[in-house]
């Protein structure tokens, strides 16, 4: 995610509630490619409304059991269909095996009506917006069918589904909109479909995505929306944006460079992990900009839509945040530092190294500026799932501006394209996966033989600036 400047302004990070917490920093098509949906309210009806939900039908097991909290086992797999004119949904989810009857899910914007396995309803309980489900044990992966009604939240609430017509669930809000697990470590394949999308519009969205992602990149956005293609990599990736007709100019301004960042992430980091499309969608959010990043169609805010480096900052998170996933909130850095480190990289090789110091030079900035007003948590903090990330001060700019000149400070030692290869090859060994900011410390020293603890010490671990 991103918090971009406005045109002719400067940096600045946007003080959020809990509920604000990503208004952030943050186009004609192959069929096959673009992955957009467009359904109408006189379409036919959907599998939502094709099975009602009468619970008087279902095979119900005879003896109540309570069941018991377990938010650790896995989620494999959604299959989510959501019905925009009846908000209602349907979430068939794959779970890990497990010898125990239980599993969990965040559904604090939700009122379910049913959960079954194999057409018999499973007991259940919702309290404090968790449902705790009685699961027969399994040696293999049961497939739970969850029917729910869902909500609009308020617009720019950043919360789910608003009215402005874009959802957005980072880091916590996924419950808001279907079953699930918002740590960030649980990663999961999925696949959705949007129905009852109002006439003259489209719903974009991935139809599915084939890599294990956190819970927030599950999104769309619906509206009078069209698909500029920019070309292919070498790998096969389509890139472009969706945008609507008056914002054109802009979305062209912003994504001038966006196909050769992107053959530059592959060539350096590896494959795109997210589909054989992707680019960013255009989204009301008021007065916010920034953008976030769901890919493979991340969320970039209408005013922010020029900016170049909101662009590359979320393009980077396909990498980094995305498909290297967070073992935990605490390790934000190795997602936003990450990102926020590429997009000065991808500037240093689109423009030069003139443009590339100005850029770094500009995190510098914004960093002392930051602490300056008193804003200066530990970048890197103890622990892992001990700390709330709405509520911590988990979510500011120093993760983002710190671990991007931690970073920095390392390519001086080691060259750049030496840190972009350490960078690439921990990329496809964590790929699809979970893992701690310091497993990347350690790697670097693995791969380029320079020990960059004592860096990542002055810059993730101590408050202030470390000296030059």
């Amino acid at each position: 995610m991103s918090v971009s400047a406005p045109r002719g302004g400067s940096l600045r990070f946007l003080h959020l509630t809990a509920g604000l917490l990503a208004a952030l920093w943050l186009g004609g098509c192959e069929e096959d490619v673009c992955c957009v949906q467009t359904w109408h309210d006189d379409a036919g009806q959907s599998d939502i409304d094709a099975d009602a939900d009468d619970a008087e039908s279902d095979a119900v097991a005879d003896v109540y059991v309570p069941p018991k909290r377990d938010l650790t086992r896995d989620i494999e797999h959604m299959d989510l269909e959501l019905d925009l004119h009846t908000r209602k949904g349907v979430a068939r989810i794959r779970v890990a095996p497990s010898s125990e009857p239980a599993m969990s899910f965040e559904v604090q914007g939700l009122e379910v009506h049913t959960i079954r396995l194999d057409g018999v309803a499973l007991n259940y309980i919702v309290s404090d917006g968790i449902a705790d489900i009685l699961v027969p044990p399994s040696e293999t992966a049961p497939v739970l069918e969850i029917r729910y009604d869902f909500k609009q939240t308020s617009d720019f609430s950043f919360m789910g589904w608003m009215p402005s017509g874009s959802t957005l669930t980072w880091p916590d809000s996924c419950g808001n909109l279907f079953p699930c697990h918002s740590a960030p470590a649980d990663g999961l394949t999925w696949s959705l479909k949007v129905n009852g999308v109002p006439e003259a519009t489209v719903a974009v969205n991935a139809a599915s995505v084939p890599t294990p992602s956190p819970a927030y990149m599950v999104a769309f956005a619906i509206g009078k929306y069209s698909w500029t293609s920019l070309g292919k990599t070498k790998g096969g990736t389509e890139v472009g944006f969706w945008t609507t007709a008056d914002l054109l100019a802009d979305a062209k301004t912003g994504t001038a460079n966006l196909l050769k960042a992107t053959q530059w992430l592959e060539d350096h980091l590896g494959p795109y992990a997210f589909g054989p499309a992707m680019g960013p969608v255009a989204v009301n959010w008021g007065f916010q900009q920034g953008g976030i990043e769901q890919h493979p169609f991340w969320h970039v805010a209408r005013p922010a839509m020029h900016d170049e480096l909101t662009q590359l900052h979320e393009a980077a998170h396909g990498w980094f945040g995305d498909s290297v996933r967070l073992q935990c909130w605490e390790d934000l850095v190795l997602s936003e530092g990450l990102a926020t480190y590429l997009a000065g990289r991808l500037v240093e090789v689109l423009h030069g190294a003139e443009a590339g110091e100005a850029i770094f030079a500009s995190y510098g900035t914004t960093l002392e500026s930051l602490v300056a007003k008193g804003v200066d948590p530990i970048a890197l903090p103890d622990g892992c799932g001990e700390k709330d990330i709405s509520g911590d001060l988990l979510f500011t700019k120093i993760p983002y501006m710190k671990g991007a000149l931690f970073l920095r400070a390392v390519a001086k030692q080691t060259g750049a394209k030496t840190l972009d290869a350490a960078l690439g090859s921990f990329y496809v060994a964590h790929a699809g996966k979970a893992t701690r900011m310091w497993a990347l410390v350690e790697h670097i020293k693995a791969k380029t033989g320079f020990d960059a603890a004592p860096l990542a010490t002055q810059w993730l671990l101590e408050k202030g600036i470390p000296k030059a």
